[in-house]
């Protein structure tokens, strides 16, 4: 019904009060609810059947109230009517709207908005329909349903007038259609009348008319409705002018909360519409009546506010009860609930209230000097305006939390709007006059305190520069004591700017305009002093850490104010304007110097050491920009100051040395001190460097003081020579201590291991009794650690070369190489797998080179027993570990220990297992495994990225001059993922001997023979050979094969060496991958490319090796299957164009964009 009603257009824009109407008719006792059915529907039918006549009443009525309110205030009527004045404008607009809204604004010239509506169609064509229904209907006779319906209708527009803006439209119109002389006495009267005299207190004196229809008998008083209604109570309070008695106000206060919440906004409107009044007739009210009445219904609607926002949250908490009933059962009860969750009436609530506009037109208008038009008297106006003004900031207070959660502080943009320019206006105003006038309590000052958290950037930012840039005087204020001294503290203005400068949040304060915070800056710094307050220090601190660039702007004097308070905000500004501002750092030295020795300190060192501790950072920057001498001059005023105590403490043995910045700051004055200072400092400084806890405290004063004797080369030695065996000592107690039990020991380790480096490496040398119990110590505790075994294998480098003067003395190679090998650990961590930890890969290479250098300092260290372990840990990969481990294996057999006569070809966890049964089951069962058992070693897919990949750089044999052993190949693929044909050759070399029984199938569908051609490709002549050599012994076993394949492969064999004209001869990377494809494609007959590759070898004797194979054929034929579907076809076209292009190789098989591209 309510959408029926809605879409014909008579509640276009009024469809609110269309809830009144039904709202009402729900509320309608049942044996009367039929009469007001049939009463409705007949003016709903007249009204849709006829709108215009109804609608020229209500627009007249509209205009009739402009006119009264234009003529009171003695104003044109053309400049305070509705924008539409005209009576035809106003016709053609309603048709317009009966019709349809679309195109309103070109018809009409302007654009509807909230406030307009409510000026243009205060209420609905059916009230002029209704009130014309009813008069006939009181006319009539015998009509008994007249009560009933004039019962519905009062209480309806009862309702209705509350919800008016400007109540006098609909006054006029009722007050017009209540000029009826019935021809009996009807039984409403009393109630008409009633009604009338409530509705005429809207209506001004002169416009009144007397009611025609007059009740028998003296009226009865009106009667205080049951406590349960808040706005029946109201009303009747109001309309009695009891409400400024304190039991009326009483029950007013006890009915609210149990205010439903859909009765809410109008409750808020008609307080509202008495608020409205209340301000009207201020003059005839008077301070008594008036100003009491004017707090209450303030207080009344921040009230309503509160109580809504509990509503709602009540409501939210009913919504989040039934969505999580929902997945169980949804009945009809959690239906309602969730649709509580749509609820706007706490929005619309604070919409009406907070966009009226007597709330908006008489906030802070004193203080603006812009006060709406009244007729008040001076003092009357004052007393309206501060009180109303006071009691909406209450309400504001309230509702800007409420405002915040919901998202729509934007309806108290014109309230905060307000605040800022009356407390702009108000400072403009006190910059100018003298600043010795009393300061008053100001609004605008009460209301920026308390709302300040809502206010937009722009505006804090404008208020702030504001207050800021007041003289000092206008912030404080002076009283006087009993010593005749004036003390001086904050006024009202001063904790204003506190509290912005504090309490205000970051990012509204915070703006990257340099310009702004430049200003901001300043001035702040310039109050500092005058202020002396904890919090602007720590926002000023704030301010200059977030841009240290602003530094300069600060004053010169704030810095002595620093200085003389030594809290530690106030410190921390000084530390960072030595930083950043050479203006500053000269005023401090110029303070230094002016304290001399001690610098006023006593008790207060610790707090001023962070500061000193910056400025000796700082004191070389920018030496131009201060007097030449003062730097010099201000370190002995410091090292008399601070030497002895830092020493005392430094040297401390009673307690652990605490933390803080003494050791740097003695560390800076190392290079100034006297001789006699720094003698006694070496001297009874090392004896402290063996306690693990001194890492980080005294070692930076000996680093200090190698720096200061780089002058001496005699004692810079000697102290090097303390200080190594100081550190080596740190390292063997650090050691001892057992596991790394957090990262911070971890950390000093590493570093102390660097240092020891560092060491050994500027003296070649070392005590051999430390280094022996440092080798045997570290590997017992620290055999995983990275640094430890890093830092070992450059010792073992340098100590034991031939130019070293104590590798006699030291421990020998064999037993290192014996606690490497006899470890526990040894085999767990050589062995492991590579998981996803890359600490367990580094510690693996390192261990391995290690071994390595061991065993090229000492060959007498290799054994046979070995191979077994490191075939286990080797992978056979092109990974720097399976490098490594290669090149561990080539230094065994150049000192005479071979694989081939081991006699075991396994690698990884296969060797591991062959070697385990071995040991288990003796020798007399021992198995030599077979070609096929290592050719199923071969991961396939693995093969043919190899293959696909090849490392054409990569050498047979290392190389023997001084360059990187480690092959490393420019390219985007994954090393780790391709074997090595270093060791995959000299394995096929090995297993294609002629005693061996070679699996010729599986030795191609491994891909070991693709591999194999692949090699010829090798930019390296003896991986050719071996390739060459490999090729040859497999053709060999091919010949006295047996398999079905056989002849095929012997043929692709024979026209290969045929094309060979030259001695170890190297094939293009294409031709090579061409041989190997088609090597493999013998195996899969099924496939269409088998045919086509079979066609071409047959055709030729020979493989032409400075051709592209079948290019010419692909290239100029007519065949759309051989043009566009042979994957070899266009790899030579791709091959061919990418050779022209001087590309030497093609590394990859061409992908399907390649393919299309060509």
């Amino acid at each position: 019904m309510f959408r029926i009603l809605r879409d014909t257009g008579v509640f276009e824009h009024t469809w609110k009060e269309l809830e009144l109407w039904l709202e009402h008719l729900e509320n309608t006792v049942e044996e009367n609810r039929e009469t007001v059915i049939q009463f409705l529907e007949r003016i709903l039918l007249t009204l849709v059947a006829n709108p215009y006549s109804y609608t020229d009443k209500a627009s007249d009525f509209v205009q009739e109230a402009s006119t009264l309110q234009a003529t009171m205030t003695k104003q044109e009527a053309d400049d305070v009517s509705i924008p539409i004045s005209h009576i035809d404008d106003v016709l053609d607009m309603v048709g317009v709207l009966v019709e349809g809204s679309e195109g309103l604004d070109e018809e009409i010239g302007f654009s509807l908005n909230e406030d307009m509506i409510l000026l243009t169609f205060p209420f609905s064509a059916v009230v002029p329909a209704a009130l014309e229904a009813r008069n006939k209907l009181l006319l009539g006779t015998g009509n008994e349903a007249a009560e009933n319906i004039v019962t519905y209708l009062t209480a309806v527009l009862t309702d209705l007038l509350h919800t008016q803006r400007d109540p006098l439209a609909l006054c006029l119109l009722l007050q017009a259609y209540d000029k009826l002389e019935p021809p009996c006495s009807v039984p409403c009267c009393h109630q008409l009348s009633q009604f009338n005299r409530y509705y005429s207190l809207w209506i001004p004196e002169q416009a009144r008319e007397a009611l025609l229809l007059q009740p028998q008998g003296s009226p009865p008083p009106p009667a205080l409705p049951s406590a349960s209604s808040f706005t029946a109570l109201l009303q009747t309070a109001y309309e009695s002018q009891t409400l400024r008695d304190e039991h009326i106000q009483a029950q007013l206060q006890a009915t609210m909360p149990r205010l439903p919440m859909q009765q809410v906004l109008r409750a808020a409107k008609q307080v509202l519409l008495y608020l409205r009044s209340t301000v009207e007739n201020f003059g005839q009210l008077g301070r008594s009546a008036g100003l009491p009445l004017l707090q209450l219904f303030l207080d009344l609607l921040r009230r309503l506010v509160v109580h809504c926002e509990q509503l709602d949250a009540q409501n939210q908490q009913r919504c989040e009860a039934a969505r999580a009933e929902a997945d169980l059962f949804l009945d009809m009860e959690s239906v309602a609930s969730l649709e509580l969750a749509n609820d706007q009436t706490l929005e619309e609530v604070l919409m009406a209230v907070l966009r009226h506009p007597t709330l908006e037109g008489w906030f802070l208008a004193l203080e603006q000097q812009a006060l709406p038009p009244h007729t008040l008297s001076p003092v009357l106006v004052k007393l309206l305006a501060t009180h109303f003004s006071a009691g909406v900031l209450q309400l504001l207070v309230a509702s800007a939390p409420i405002l915040r959660n919901i998202g729509q502080l934007g309806l108290m943009a014109r309230y905060l709007e307000a605040v800022t320019q009356s407390v702009l206006k108000e400072l403009r105003s006190r910059r100018a006059g003298p600043a010795t006038s009393p300061l008053k309590t100001l609004l605008q000052l009460e209301a920026l305190q308390e709302l300040h958290p809502y206010m937009g950037g722009a505006q804090l930012r404008e208020v702030t520069l504001a207050l800021l840039s007041l003289p000092e005087a206008h912030l404080v204020t002076q009283q006087p004591t009993k010593s005749r001294r004036k003390e001086r503290h904050l006024n009202a203005l001063g904790k204003t700017l506190v509290q912005l400068l504090t309490c205000s949040p970051q990012d509204q304060l915070q703006s990257s305009e340099l310009l702004w915070s430049s200003e901001y800056v300043r001035g702040l710094g310039a109050l500092l002093p005058t202020l002396a307050v904890d919090e602007l220090d720590t926002v000023l601190l704030h301010t200059l850490q977030r841009d240290p660039v602003l530094a300069p702007a600060v004053r010169a004097d704030l810095l002595d104010y620093c200085l003389t308070r030594r809290t530690q905000g106030a410190l921390s500004i000084a530390a960072l304007l030595l930083q950043q501002s050479c203006t500053h750092l000269l005023c401090f030295e110029q303070w230094c110097l002016r304290a001399g020795p001690g610098l006023g300190l006593q008790g207060d060192l610790d707090d001023f050491l962070p500061l000193i501790h910056v400025y000796l950072q700082c004191r070389m920057q920018s030496p131009f920009t201060r007097p030449a001498g003062v730097s010099s001059a201000v370190i002995p005023v410091l090292r008399k100051t601070l030497w002895r105590q830092l020493q005392n403490r430094l040297l401390s043995t009673d307690s652990p040395p605490a933390s803080g910045p003494y050791q740097e700051i003695l560390a800076q004055l190392v290079p100034f001190a006297r001789a006699k200072d720094l003698s006694i400092l070496m001297d009874r400084l090392p004896s402290l460097l063996h306690t693990p806890n001194s890492h980080k405290s005294r070692w930076i004063v000996a680093d200090s003081i190698s720096s200061a004797l780089e002058g001496s080369a005699e004692e810079l030695c000697a102290w090097r020579r303390t200080l190594l065996e100081s550190c080596v000592k740190w390292l063997i107690v650090s050691f001892s201590g057992g596991q790394q039990d957090d990262d911070s020991t971890q950390d000093q380790e590493k570093q102390m291991l660097l240092r020891l480096n560092e060491l050994l490496h500027a003296l070649n040398e070392v005590d051999p009794g430390d280094w022996q119990k440092f080798v045997k110590t570290g590997l017992k505790f620290r055999y995983q650690d990275h640094t430890f075994l890093k830092t070992l294998l450059a010792a073992i480098q340098l100590l034991y070369g031939p130019e070293s003067s104590v590798r006699t003395k030291l421990i020998q190679l064999p037993v290192v190489h014996m606690l490497l090998m006899q470890h526990s650990l040894f085999l767990p961590t050589l062995l492991k797998s590579d998981g996803e930890e890359s600490p367990d890969s580094k510690v693996k290479e390192v261990l391995v080179d290690l071994m390595l250098t061991v065993v090229e300092m000492c060959p007498s260290v290799c054994e046979s027993s070995h191979f077994a372990v490191l075939l286990g840990a080797y992978g056979a990969t092109l990974s720097v570990l399976d490098q490594k481990i290669l090149l561990l294996l080539r230094a065994y057999e150049q000192n005479k220990l071979s694989l081939i006569n081991f006699r075991v070809l396994l690698w990884g966890p296969a060797a591991v297992e062959h070697h385990k049964t071995c040991r288990s089951l003796g020798k007399s069962l021992w198995q030599q495994p077979s070609v096929g058992d290592i050719l199923c070693l071969l991961d396939r897919d693995q093969m043919m990225q190899t293959i696909l990949h090849f490392p054409q750089s990569r050498r047979l044999l290392p190389p023997e001059d001084r360059q990187e052993p480690i092959f490393k190949d420019k390219s985007r693929v994954e090393l780790d993922g391709l074997y090595d044909p270093c060791f995959l050759l000299h394995l096929f070399s090995e297993l294609t001997r002629p005693e061996f029984v070679v699996d010729c199938r599986k030795f191609l569908d491994s891909n070991a023979l693709g591999l194999t051609v692949t090699a010829l490709s090798s930019y390296d002549p003896q991986m050719r050979a071996i390739a060459y050599h490999v090729l040859g012994a497999y053709y060999s076993h091919l010949e006295g094969a047996r398999f079905q394949e056989q002849s095929q492969l012997l043929y692709l064999l024979d026209v290969v060496r045929n094309g060979i004209r030259t001695q170890d001869m190297r094939l293009t990377f294409t031709l090579a991958l061409f041989i190997a494809k088609a090597a493999m494609q013998i195996l899969k007959p099924e496939e269409h490319m088998y045919l086509k590759v079979s066609n071409f070898l047959l055709s030729h004797e020979y493989l032409s090796m400075d051709k592209v194979p079948g290019f010419y054929q692909f290239f100029y034929s007519s065949d759309f299957q051989v043009r566009f579907q042979s994957p070899p076809g266009l790899a030579y076209a791709a091959a061919i164009v990418i050779q022209t292009f001087s590309t030497p190789t093609l590394r990859c098989w061409p992908t399907e964009t390649t393919q299309a591209r060509i």
